[in-house]
């Protein structure tokens, strides 16, 4: 009995067993056996911070700031993956898609070697695990699954304060498309003024931006059995500047 090995699986060697005669060198008139792939017997994945070159945060605990682009990158060889996943705790975006008349949060994908992510919120001992499923017998497609586990601290404003937005002059127009309350008069002063104060993360400076979440809103008035639009408010009549902490 002849004893060969096979190259080509990705875990791990196979172990071929031949029988029969050899007609000449290289050559062999005879029956392969292939009887089992055999696999590492530990895989220790590990969690890098910061892509493929980053900094291995696998089992600490590492302090990031809310809304810092989080990318994280699973270090586990050469499997043979059939599943990978990424829970990971809090509130989280992929990004923001903004357009001058729409926007918001991007999907984020929990499911590949790597995961970039944004935490929205601040919270403590955020455990985040990869978890990878790979084959470990190409004979029988046998499988076992391993995981590996970063904790974060995420830290965020504190102290905010926002106090009411002070009105400026205002004044009723009525044009072609209904009758509107403009602030902001004369031109170029201004007509709502928002302030707002909190103290960053040690080690933070960050620059705070205002967000306008409605997009327009209408106010009727009703008179007997009549409705009409008294105030419409438009974002695009809107702007806003960065606020530092």
């Amino acid at each position: 009995m002849t004893t060969a090995k096979a190259q080509g699986v990705a875990v791990g060697t196979v172990t071929a067993f031949a029988s029969g005669g050899v007609d000449g060198p290289g050559e062999c008139a005879c029956n392969i056996d292939v009887r089992q792939a055999v696999a590492p017997v530990t895989v220790s994945p590990s969690i890098l911070l910061g892509g493929s070159g980053g900094t291995d945060v696998t089992g600490k605990t590492t302090t990031v700031v809310a809304g810092q682009q989080i990318v994280l990158y699973a270090s586990y060889g050469n499997l043979d993956v059939t599943s990978r996943s990424w829970p990971v705790p809090g509130t989280i975006v992929g990004g923001s898609n903004t357009t001058p008349t729409n926007g918001g949060p991007t999907p984020i994908n929990l499911t590949g070697q790597s995961t970039t992510f944004y935490w929205v919120t601040s919270g403590n001992s955020l455990k985040v695990t990869f978890t990878v499923t790979f084959i470990t017998n190409t004979t029988t497609n046998a499988t076992a699954t391993t995981s590996a586990t970063a904790t974060f601290t995420v830290s965020g404003p504190t102290n905010v304060n926002v106090p009411t937005p002070t009105v400026g002059q205002w004044e009723i127009d009525t044009s072609t498309s209904g009758t509107e309350l403009n602030f902001g008069f004369p031109i170029g002063t201004a007509g709502i003024t928002a302030t707002a104060q909190a103290t960053s993360p040690a080690g933070h400076t960050g620059i705070y931006m205002w967000a306008q979440l409605v997009t327009a809103d209408t106010h009727n008035k009703t008179s007997g059995s009549t409705t009409t639009p008294a105030v419409r408010v438009l974002a695009s009549t809107i702007s806003f500047r960065p606020m530092q902490d």
